[in-house]
């Protein structure tokens, strides 16, 4: 899975040999699931004694007795999300039929990985949204403000401590008061 722009990390395995696979990749910033995130292409290495593309992850993964390698792209985005690995200690182990198997598959699993980043993110929007209102509804009874007027002191206060306004709220919400110094109307 791309964790950020250039970091990888695995975020599921089927055993340890599949697991060191990756994480030789990670450690190298080179190999088949790196070229697949990168250039959003499937990535195939028929033979990984022979395949020199990436000759220090290709020594280490032919230790393991590993013959063949498979990334698929994650691509349910403009850009991968990851990648699906697929080994095999057979060389030449992927005929057309798994390829598409393995395509589809990655397309399964690219849009669940999707919904769910999507799922969280709004469930941690819901949690903000909840807790300004909060924030909101303490200044409102404190200081005698309307919503507009409570929502205004959290952003001037956001905008002057230059702390995101969830943040604030979070700190009005847990301490039922506004940040040192600051007041009602949000000057200080």
């Amino acid at each position: 899975m791309r964790r950020t722009r250039r970091r990888l990390e695995t975020a599921a395995s089927s055993s340890a040999i599949a697991a060191h696979v990756d994480g030789l990749q990670h450690q190298l910033g080179a190999g088949p699931c790196v070229e697949a995130v990168a250039t959003g292409q499937v990535c195939l290495v028929d033979d990984v004694r022979n395949d020199h593309r990436w000759p220090a992850w290709s020594d280490g993964v032919t230790a393991l007795g590993v013959g063949s390698v498979l990334c698929v792209p994650l691509a349910a985005s403009a850009e991968p999300l990851g990648a699906l690995t697929v080994c095999s200690r057979q060389e030449h182990a992927f005929d057309a039929e798994g390829l598409d198997v393995s395509v589809a598959l990655a397309g399964v699993v690219g849009h669940l990985v999707q919904v769910r980043e999507e799922r969280d993110q709004l469930s941690v929007a819901l949690q903000s949204r909840h807790t300004i209102g909060v924030a909101q509804g303490i200044l409102m009874a404190r200081y005698h403000l309307g919503v507009e007027g409570a929502f205004a002191v959290l952003r001037r206060l956001s905008a002057d401590h230059n702390t995101k306004l969830r943040d604030v709220a979070a700190q009005v919400a847990a301490g039922g008061d506004l940040p040192d110094g600051a007041t009602g109307d949000g000057r200080r």
